[in-house]
């Protein structure tokens, strides 16, 4: 690939616009796995409050041999299960926008809205390749690539980076 198209496939030519472009990558590809764990963890956490009762958990060995403080345990865990919903709703409510965004019912046909959507869906969350998307979409590969270069800074300002 030249020297350009990998400068504009990658936001730009500083290190900082690089790093960017690849965590939004990152979240584009990651977020069905983590809209997933997202609920898991909610679902989980709402469960471990509702056994708010020190008798409904048991005591734990620690590796000293004395027992662990069930109460403090729990509250580890609980701030723990808190901090990483957080950090993984930062991530994924800013691509659900986009997402509705792009592929709301709203979104012209054949527009750069609608091409951006199904790139979104077929390539990131679809599992398919550049070839494979370009078939289905009756582009060109660098056409595809040009899309998806746009999709990922527009991501990137979704994100707030």
């Amino acid at each position: 690939m030249h020297k350009r198209a990998l400068s504009y496939m990658n936001g730009g030519d500083s290190l900082e616009d690089k790093t960017k472009f690849r965590y939004a990558e990152r979240c584009l590809y990651g977020y069905p796995e983590n809209c997933i764990r997202l609920e898991v963890l909610k679902k989980t956490l709402d469960d471990l409050r509702g056994s708010a009762s020190v008798h409904a958990q048991s005591y734990e060995p620690m590796a000293h041999g004395g027992v662990g403080d069930p109460v403090a345990t729990r509250a580890q865990r609980l701030a723990d299960m808190e901090t990483e919903i957080t950090r993984l709703e930062a991530v994924t409510m800013p691509i659900a926008l986009l997402k509705r965004d792009l592929t709301s019912a709203y979104v012209l046909p054949n527009s750069g809205k609608d091409e951006m959507g199904k790139i979104l869906t077929l390539f990131y969350f679809g599992g398919n390749n550049n070839t494979e998307v370009a078939a289905k979409l009756g582009m060109s590969e660098k056409g595809v690539y040009r899309v998806r270069c746009s999709l990922v800074r527009l991501a990137i300002r979704c994100l707030g980076l």
